[in-house]
């Protein structure tokens, strides 16, 4: 549970909640998986971070857009940037 609920639930603040929590030595609530357990949806999607959007592979995972790009930020991949045609152009 969060410090948040917890606060609301005792009728403190979600600080002193949170105080008391590292003092005792207890983890934060956490609702993403811990650093080295990968979602399912990750490895059938891994090769393409960065040369797709992100957009476009959570529609297709069924995810949102945001999770996808905070997976390969994590994976140190750069954001996909499509070329400016116009540019190039002579």
């Amino acid at each position: 549970m969060s410090d948040r609920l917890v606060a609301e639930a005792v009728g403190t603040t979600a600080d002193q909640v949170g105080l008391w929590r590292r003092r005792l030595g207890v983890d934060a609530f956490r609702q993403r998986p811990p650093a080295g357990e990968w979602p399912d949806w990750l490895d059938a999607v891994r090769d393409r971070l960065g040369r797709e959007a992100d957009a476009d592979i959570a529609e297709q995972v069924g995810v949102c857009g945001t999770t996808v790009g905070a997976w390969r930020r994590r994976l140190g991949i750069p954001a996909f940037r499509p070329q400016n045609r116009a540019r190039d152009r002579p």
